[in-house]
């Protein structure tokens, strides 16, 4: 784990105020090996929250699958051996001044709690030595601050990042150029209608089928992971047939076919569905009987971590209901 923002200044900067929360960013695997002893509240775009002892924990995680920013300050920091301090959820490494800056001049622009004079004063230069992962850390802040914007207004519970969705059905497929859709993204949410012309017939025709294998993914199975006690084996078995007349993944590419019937899904890219929507259904069946069995561990391994959350939280608000009820 890496400690970071005002908690971890503090340490360094005695001056600085310290708020009460506690930043941290960690990997995957340290989520789910903490999430087997308390419950960690999905925040949206990589975020969870917890609290221990009446702090707050704010979590950014990384993924394994998933190259970023984020993973180049833990490489940064394993090499320059930064120095371990105790927090409420165990050992982290604690960030100097110079990460601090790093991320401060990468957000700026972005809302922050921090004023440019605060900036200015408590922060040292950044060193030539971590100039490499500037841009990419400021190309990551503005794309999460947008993409945070777009799916405030989703209605639906979310448990995972649609991107690690996409993420998992390549490596399931076995894509070796990962996800169809991202080639048609463009300032981050939008889909370019050149790009997708651009695309060869096979790609046209999965772009669409893995859209609708990855909303079918959110709102059946993951779904049914984090509200259901079914074995997950069962759940993913129903999922991955064709055959059912209510098969999600079908179901969402018939939606995804119909113009009008997601509001932020192109209307030309529906029509183009539509019609050719007895190829799509061909390519759907051949890719759900293919990920039947080739799914990652990553992507099990959260969805165990999930149901465990998921049935800590229920139980430990169960006592409460009943309470109320009485």
């Amino acid at each position: 784990m890496l400690l970071i923002g005002s908690r971890s200044l503090s340490t360094w900067l005695p001056l600085l105020p310290q708020l009460d929360d506690w930043d941290l960013l960690m990997t995957e695997e340290e989520l789910e090996g903490l999430r087997a002893d308390r419950y960690f509240e999905y925040c949206g775009e990589s975020r969870y929250r917890t609290v221990v002892d009446r702090e707050r924990m704010d979590v950014r995680v990384t993924h394994p699958d998933i190259p970023n920013a984020w993973r180049t300050l833990f490489r940064i920091a394993k090499e320059e051996r930064f120095p371990l301090l105790e927090t409420p959820l165990g050992p982290a490494h604690n960030a100097p001044p110079e990460m601090h800056k790093l991320l401060l001049l990468a957000t700026e622009g972005l809302p922050s709690r921090y004023t440019s004079e605060v900036r200015a004063q408590c922060l040292q230069e950044v060193q030539p030595r971590w100039m490499e992962a500037l841009e990419e850390l400021r190309e990551l802040a503005v794309s999460q601050s947008i993409r945070e914007s777009f799916f405030a207004g989703y209605k639906k519970a979310r448990y995972v990042d649609h991107d690690r969705i996409h993420e998992w059905i390549a490596q399931g497929l076995r894509l070796p150029e990962g996800p169809t859709p991202w080639k048609l993204i463009v300032n981050y949410t939008e889909v370019s209608q050149a790009r997708f012309q651009a695309l060869s017939p096979e790609q046209k025709r999965s772009n669409l089928v893995e859209e609708a294998l990855a909303l079918g993914i959110e709102r059946y199975f993951i779904a049914g992971v984090a509200t259901t006690s079914r074995p997950l084996q069962q759940l993913w078995a129903e999922f991955c047939n064709p055959e059912r007349p209510d098969n999600a993944a079908t179901f969402r590419l018939g939606e995804l076919c119909t113009p009008g019937a997601i509001g932020d899904h192109p209307h030309w890219l529906a029509e183009w569905g539509r019609e050719h929507l007895p190829e799509l259904r061909a390519v759907l069946t051949r890719y759900l009987t293919r990920m039947r069995h080739s799914m990652s561990d990553t992507f099990w391994n959260y969805a165990r971590g999930l149901r465990r959350a998921e049935q800590r939280r229920r139980e430990a608000t169960a006592p409460s209901l009943l309470a109320e009820e009485a």
